[in-house]
């Protein structure tokens, strides 16, 4: 069955804060290239291999909880959005898919009963009325069998694309102060001196 929007929401958010765990250090030393404090032309293990050695564990994982809560509520706001986005967009203007499915089958439709018709006004000629009755039954049933349509649950692209930058944009406004820390205990001059707590919004027209 398909999960609801809570549904999707709690399983991303679970997954986001056990994925974020587990990489944090990678996090670190991408965080440390991207503010020029980490060697150029070093490795990814040597570089994590640096701050463990110079600033142990703790140094690998700086930013660990931030980083986790961000990944966490992330998954359950987006996840949760683009789901109700998907909602919206059905109630307002419809399947797409759908439609289109329906029309097309309308047609195949419209072919198909022509074609009957034909086959039974030529077997009239040469059949008794009851086999013809018998025909036309079987035309009837063969009319309604083609006609039955089934509902696609797959969104189409611009229905998609929609959905998941509303779900991006309430994710980087709501979640952007935890990122912001997270970038500030992750920096090798320290927290205090790379803002604190100060700004936690800066940058986010940017983001």
């Amino acid at each position: 069955r398909k999960l609801s929007a809570a549904e999707s929401g709690v399983c991303g958010s679970f997954a986001g804060a056990v994925a974020a765990a587990l990489t944090t250090p990678i996090d670190v030393w991408k965080t440390r290239q991207m503010i020029g404090q980490a060697p150029r032309n070093g490795t990814l293990i040597s570089s994590l291999y640096t701050i463990f050695r110079q600033e142990g564990v703790t140094g690998l994982f700086s930013g660990f909880l931030p980083r986790i809560q961000q990944c966490f509520w992330g998954g359950l706001v987006f996840f949760s959005s683009y789901d109700l986005s998907l909602d919206i967009l059905k109630k307002t203007f419809g399947d797409i898919n759908n439609q289109q499915f329906v029309h097309q089958n309308h047609h195949n439709v419209s072919k198909s009963d022509a074609a009957a018709s034909s086959r039974v006004e030529k077997t009239t000629k040469t059949h008794t009325d009851t086999e013809v009755q018998d025909m036309n039954t079987d035309t009837h049933k063969q009319t309604s069998t083609t006609k039955t349509t089934t509902t696609t649950t797959t969104p189409s692209v611009p229905e998609a694309l929609l959905a998941g930058g509303v779900a991006g944009v309430c994710v980087d406004t709501i979640l952007f102060p935890l990122d912001t820390l997270k970038t500030r205990l992750q920096s090798a001059q320290g927290f205090r001196a790379a803002g604190g707590f100060r700004g936690v919004y800066r940058g986010l027209g940017a983001a």
